[in-house]
């Protein structure tokens, strides 16, 4: 798959997502070019624990990984 194809795909398959999943995501993995944000950051950012936004960022990630399938190893370290 060619990079802008993947890219295409990825945004497509966000826009499927709440604005806090797909938030989380972008801001995680860094999809909008910038540097991944570390849990403790996502966490600081958002004025939540880091074990709440480790179960959000759960939540994102099963839902995107529904959502779009052949994604879904994006979102494996």
């Amino acid at each position: 798959m060619e990079e802008a194809d993947m890219k295409e795909q990825i945004y497509a398959a966000l826009d499927l997502l709440s604005k806090e999943h797909r938030a989380l995501l972008v801001d995680a993995f860094g999809l909008d070019g910038r540097q991944p944000v570390l849990l403790s950051g996502l966490a600081r950012e958002r004025g939540i624990t880091p074990g709440s936004a480790s179960r959000r960022l759960a939540r994102a990630s099963a839902t995107l990984a529904a959502a779009a399938p052949h994604l879904k190893f994006l979102l494996e370290n």
